[in-house]
């Protein structure tokens, strides 16, 4: 698996505190078979300035450096997770904050974290979005399944995602960890087929830990009972966003009303459903 959002770096954000605590997350990242992991510390409008950045990468060289020395097999890249404002589109191009890419080939495809308030859906949502679209960035938007009001305003969801904007759920979403709203927006959007990446979003060893990516991708797949879509948003987009590769983002949706077919039937048996229907 690859992780595309994690607070590892060590007394950046609300995530790890110490060196040491980022090494445990690392380790249990290997364990739980993550190859690599994409660093997304918060960046909120007061963090919107160059002085920021020396920061976050002496920290991120700090975790490079302990985790080579312990063996770890896990690609690291520098990410930002970035808090949506209006200046959030001038912020990421002025200063670049976009997803380090790995590799030598040519890349496709600027990529954004940009998180979406839980309380609220502000007035300039979309038009944040579009402009990054319109500059050549392809908006992600962290766990929009969270967002308070996103039960009764889904079609701003859809109109980001018909715009091209990716959508990516919080590990914990599905499992209930914040709750009922968001574990059925998780649902809703899993079964219209939204959902394009799933991201750990660890900050911890306790109440957010990395584990649940694992315990996501078991809990989804058993649900859905579609390994291609589910290997699709733990692996394969993941790795093409780590990579500069494009990401389809109407690829496998569903319409509200579509019907979902029963996985693993005989190829008669569909048929037979389909010419009795």
């Amino acid at each position: 698996m690859i992780d595309i959002h994690s607070h590892l770096l060590p007394g950046v954000d609300d995530g790890a505190k110490t060196i040491s605590e980022s090494l445990k997350i690392l380790e249990a990242s290997a364990r739980i078979g993550i190859t690599a992991i994409s660093v997304s510390p918060h960046l909120y409008e007061m963090d919107f300035k160059e002085e920021t950045f020396p920061k976050i990468h002496r920290a991120m060289q700090e975790v490079k450096e302990a985790a080579l020395k312990e063996g770890f097999d896990i690609f690291l890249s520098q990410g930002y997770e970035v808090y949506l404002t209006d200046q959030s589109h001038r912020f990421v191009l002025n200063h670049h904050a976009f997803l380090e890419q790995s590799g030598v080939e040519r890349k496709e495809e600027k990529f954004a974290l940009i998180e979406m308030p839980e309380m609220s859906i502000p007035m300039n949502f979309l038009h944040v979005l579009f402009e990054l679209k319109l500059s050549g960035v392809t908006p992600i938007i962290a766990h929009p399944e969270r967002n308070a009001l996103v039960e009764t305003r889904f079609d701003i969801l859809d109109r980001a995602f018909e715009m091209g904007a990716l959508f990516q759920l919080d590990a914990g979403s599905i499992l209930g960890a914040f709750g009922e709203s968001p574990k059925l927006n998780a649902e809703k959007l899993l079964k219209r087929r939204m959902i394009h990446l799933v991201g750990s979003d660890v900050h911890n060893l306790s109440s957010r830990p990395v584990d649940l990516l694992h315990l996501s991708r078991e809990a989804i797949g058993s649900r859905l009972g579609d390994d291609f879509y589910v290997k699709s948003i733990f692996v394969t987009n993941p790795g093409a966003v780590v990579k500069g590769k494009t990401v389809l983002a109407h690829q496998f949706m569903r319409q509200p009303h579509e019907p979902q077919e029963p996985q693993n039937e005989p190829w008669w048996k569909r048929s037979l459903r389909k010419w009795v229907a």
